[in-house]
């Protein structure tokens, strides 16, 4: 699914329109949607608390710094300092890119009251405590703007946004609302365990433990729903085979789905395990400490993606370990 990500870009205006034209170039050649204040001055509150709104829709924040602090509100900080300081408070991931020799500035572009000056030496030093680059000429800014954000998407991901055909719809959102408070309660437990030197699980159903999963049968009329009821040892054999090498929740489905019609259908039918059983054997196999969910990076074009995938934790390999493999006097009969 294409995802585009939304940067607010921050800094004073006339002083830098070559440096702005630079900086959108290159986030639009990264697949992004800039976002400036040239659209909504902020010369008024009813400005600022659009440009409020646009900062908690973005994904990303940027500032620029060179000769001018830039226009006050009514209190003396800036408004470029203002959105900067705003966007920090929000938790939004901030790149700053500062000049490198402001000394080379002409001096249309530089401030001359002192005041001012020393308002944008303070804010200077307040952006470069963060993630910070310099830059000569427009050139270097739009390159310095590249390398940042590449590093910045891998190390703090974002919501991002999709074209409205690949929205997920209410139900989809609340669905999935429902299985990540599951998740996150889920990892509270175990946090808590973990925390406490615990790693008692004889409470959990697993091994020979029976549980009961439901399918459906597509060549059966309308997709006729099923259920078997088999150990937790089998269908952790499953997982754990498929997750050796890292599998996604779409292997997984697929690969429990192919099992049961291999050994309950007799590979006649098209069988479709159920998402509420997919997500039991998940969370059970999670809280046993067998699999867990890692975020790995994948080309896509010349590109890295974040992917989610399972796979299996040490215990959960030991444990795969003493079911399959072959044991000494043991015949091992290929399938």
């Amino acid at each position: 699914m294409e995802k585009r990500y939304q940067v607010f870009v921050s800094s004073t205006f006339l002083d830098l329109i070559d440096e702005r034209r630079a900086v959108m170039q290159a986030l639009l050649e990264l697949d992004c949607i800039p976002a400036g204040m040239e659209l909504f001055p902020a010369s008024d509150e009813d400005s600022w608390t659009l440009i409020q709104r646009v900062i908690d829709d973005c994904d990303y924040y940027l500032v620029i710094l060179a000769g001018r602090y830039g226009s006050l509100d009514a209190t003396g900080v800036g408004y470029t300092e203002k959105e900067y300081d705003y966007a920090v408070e929000s938790g939004k991931p901030v790149l700053g890119f500062v000049h490198s020799n402001p000394g080379l500035i002409p001096a249309k572009h530089t401030d001359v009251d002192p005041q001012l000056r020393e308002k944008l030496a303070g804010f200077r030093k307040k952006v470069q405590l963060k993630q910070c680059k310099s830059w000569l000429t427009p050139g270097d800014l739009g390159t310095a703007v590249t390398t940042s954000y590449a590093r910045l998407i891998k190390t703090h991901p974002a919501e991002g946004w999709v074209k409205g055909r690949y929205a997920k719809t209410t139900e989809d959102a609340e669905k999935m609302t429902r299985l990540l408070e599951q998740v996150r309660i889920l990892e509270q437990e175990l946090s808590a365990l973990r925390t406490a030197g615990v790693r008692d699980t004889s409470m959990l159903a697993q091994g020979g433990d029976p549980v009961t999963l439901k399918y459906r049968v597509e060549a059966a009329s309308q997709g006729e729903l099923r259920e078997i009821t088999v150990a937790w040892n089998a269908a952790f054999q499953v997982f754990g085979l498929a997750c050796i090498e890292l599998a996604s929740g779409l292997d997984l489905y697929r690969r429990l789905s192919a099992w049961i019609a291999d050994h309950f259908e007799r590979g006649k039918t098209s069988v479709s395990i159920t998402e509420r059983s997919m997500d039991k054997l998940k969370l059970q196999l999670y809280c046993l400490g067998l699999i867990e969910k890692r975020i790995i990076e994948v080309a896509a074009g010349d590109k890295a993606q974040p992917v989610s995938v399972w796979a299996l934790t040490d215990n959960g390999r030991i444990a795969l370990a003493d079911l399959v493999a072959a044991k000494k006097g043991m015949r091992v009969t290929p399938q």
